[in-house]
């Protein structure tokens, strides 16, 4: 019975003016999204193995570069605007070569890009909304509501059917603009068709699925409650506004108005001020203290600037760490929407977006002590400061002189075995495990509207 109402369902669906619009602006935004993000992941490649080639241990700086994600084109994350490579200095510390300034929220990006995400968040819960927001009152109004239940179809069999038509209707589109995406992804070569992404790419349509089920039972559960389709249109669009648009951004001003997080402008001021905090100590040290030689004043001014560089990198820590908080909580917040649920399950499934970021900064920060131990282990030595000509004034022997640093420790000619970065992406089973509380979510939202659903529909005056 519930197969019966189903195919009656899919039959009204598929000669309807909505799904072949839908049909058509599906293709239309599956068909640009690859071409758009794609051809762009193709440049960054070919950018980054030249990075890579072009890697030198022994410079003042490290180039560190994130490899570029060849699934962009199914969920971007503002990877865009976040900084994507960072250069490893052990005086200066970490330096973002692009995008963020020692880091911003950027748990929400101000423009979304046309990916296969944004394209289920928007197109197909609303599409989803559209198609079932009259299944109940539109049928009363019509008088075919009484009609199908006096006959042999069960009551709660009724609701199901109708789920389950406007489910299949919605996936048909949403399959075919995907395999039309994948088809032009392939063409255009920008990255072989392993297991893994296969693997990635069916937990993505599976959650997308289980995101487009949702609002698919919210307009039923809606029009079960009312009597009149235009008021169900309304209700579930507004329905829709909140969740979709209005609590994922308003997670993020929550968090910002609460949080602890130093304006961009105070870090700066507080990490510009280190830089002269030891020279200020040497003229008090250098004013009280004798020293015996020049080499022994010389390293006394070593020891201060590479102190003054560990205070650099606990301000910038710090400062990453309480952006950190912020983001959780602003994450935490708008996961109640089931369109943040879903970006941020996909996210960790394709591994892009906030969370992939700060895997990637963190793997560098751990990166910046494996430099500082190597080269420990390499010349005896660290000196986290650039060489200084003899420019500032000390005490040897009671007289008055001027002393430099050092010179800067050379490491040797072979550093085969310089460490590597340490790993930052997910495997396929981690990244699972990491967006699963999200896809649950996703889960229980589906069972509440669904039970909620079957006993309004129960309940219903269908006369």
């Amino acid at each position: 019975m519930i197969w019966e109402v189903c195919r009656k369902e899919l039959l009204k669906n598929f000669q309807s003016f909505r799904f072949f619009a839908l049909f058509a602006v599906t293709v239309f935004l599956f068909a640009i999204s690859p071409f758009l993000l794609s051809t762009e992941y193709h440049d960054k490649l070919q950018e980054y193995n030249q990075k890579q080639e072009q890697f030198d241990p022994r410079g003042i700086f490290v180039g560190v570069h994130r490899r570029p994600n060849p699934l962009s084109f199914v969920f971007e994350g503002g990877d865009e605007a976040a900084a994507n490579g960072f250069g490893i200095c052990l005086d200066l510390g970490i330096m973002p070569h692009d995008g963020d300034q020692y880091g911003v929220n950027i748990t929400f990006p101000g423009f979304q890009t046309i990916d296969w995400i944004f394209i289920i968040k928007v197109l197909f819960s609303l599409f989803a909304i559209i198609l079932t927001f009259d299944a109940i009152s539109g049928e009363k109004e019509l008088g075919t509501l009484a009609l199908m239940c006096s006959n042999s179809i069960s009551r709660a069999s009724i609701p199901m059917g109708k789920y389950l038509g406007a489910l299949i209707t919605v996936a048909i589109p949403a399959a075919a603009g995907m395999l039309i995406s994948m088809i032009i992804v392939g063409f255009l070569g920008s990255f072989s068709m392993t297991m893994e992404v296969v693997s990635r790419l069916a937990l993505v349509v599976l959650t997308s699925l289980i995101y487009i089920s949702l609002f698919a039972l919210m307009g039923i559960t809606v029009s079960s409650i009312v009597h009149r389709s235009s008021l169900s249109l309304l209700l579930s669009l507004s329905l829709w506004i909140v969740l979709v648009i209005v609590i994922p951004n308003l997670g993020g001003i929550i968090a910002e108005g609460v949080s602890d997080v130093l304006p961009e402008h105070e870090f700066f001021r507080r990490h510009q001020e280190t830089f002269g905090q030891p020279f200020a100590e040497w003229k008090k040290i250098s004013e009280k203290k004798s020293f015996e030689t020049t080499e022994e004043a010389s390293e006394e001014l070593s020891r201060i600037l590479n102190e003054s560089a560990d205070r650099k990198m606990k301000v910038l820590d710090s400062y990453r760490n309480t952006i950190y908080i912020n983001e959780d909580l602003a994450i935490n917040i708008s996961r109640i929407s089931p369109a943040s649920a879903l970006e941020f399950s996909v996210a960790e499934i394709v591994d892009a977006g906030a969370m992939s970021q700060r895997r990637f900064y963190r793997a560098v920060r751990n990166y910046y002590d494996l430099i500082e131990g190597y080269t420990l282990e390499k010349t005896g030595k660290v000196r986290k400061h650039i060489s200084f000509p003899p420019m500032f004034p000390a005490k040897v022997r009671g007289e008055t002189v001027r002393v430099g640093t050092p010179p800067r420790v050379q490491l040797p000619e072979d550093v085969s075995d310089f460490p590597a970065l340490p790993e930052y992406s997910l495997s396929v089973s981690e990244s699972v495990m990491s967006g699963l509380w999200n896809i649950v979510l996703l889960a229980i939202w589906n069972v509440i509207l669904l039970m909620v659903a079957h006993v309004l529909f129960l309940r219903y005056d269908v006369r």
